[in-house]
């Protein structure tokens, strides 16, 4: 199989298990869905470098994939908190280890957005997000970071997201 066909195929796989993730119904199972789409859109960034280092030409966006998702652009802030030197007000409200739908709020994957919770969304430059928690107008997305530190350092910034699957 040709470079090309394989990476058609690890995207293929990719399109595959977004779609195993929105047929899940635990909030354990989706997370570890999240995961696994993380760590293989890792794989495959890594391997289209790879290929384009080596001359071959690959032009495959995460549109190509999936057709149906509502590009927009919303503005992009962050927020920690689970550091221990997060301000209530500021880094979050009520309780810091809880979302707004019960879960723990886990860095690299928990967004805040004004959509239904376990909506997937593909943020441009941080990748494949679910949102599952509150305290955001329409048009923004708050992204969950590890630090006070990481959250300053991402800012705030309009950037193209992609809708991939509405929650429920």
């Amino acid at each position: 199989m040709s470079k090309k066909g394989e990476l058609l195929q690890a995207i293929a796989v990719l399109a595959l298990s977004l779609a195993v993730l929105v047929a899940a119904k635990s909030t354990a199972s989706l997370k570890v869905e999240v995961k696994e789409l993380q760590l293989r859109q890792e794989v495959l960034e890594v391997e289209l470098q790879r290929l384009r280092e080596e001359g071959i030409k690959v032009d495959i966006k995460i549109e190509d994939i999936f057709p149906d998702a509502k590009e927009t652009v919303m503005e992009v802030t962050a927020y920690a908190p689970l550091d221990p030197s997060a301000v209530e007000g500021l880094c979050y409200s009520g309780n810091p280890n809880i979302t707004a739908n019960g879960e723990r709020p886990v860095p690299g994957e928990t967004v805040a957005a004004s959509l239904p919770f376990g909506t997937v969304l593909y943020i441009e430059g941080l990748g494949l997000r679910r949102v599952n928690d509150r305290g955001v107008g329409a048009g923004r997305v708050d992204v969950v970071t590890e630090t006070r530190a990481q959250a300053f350092k991402l800012g705030r910034s309009m950037r193209r997201v992609l809708i991939l699957e509405r929650g429920r």
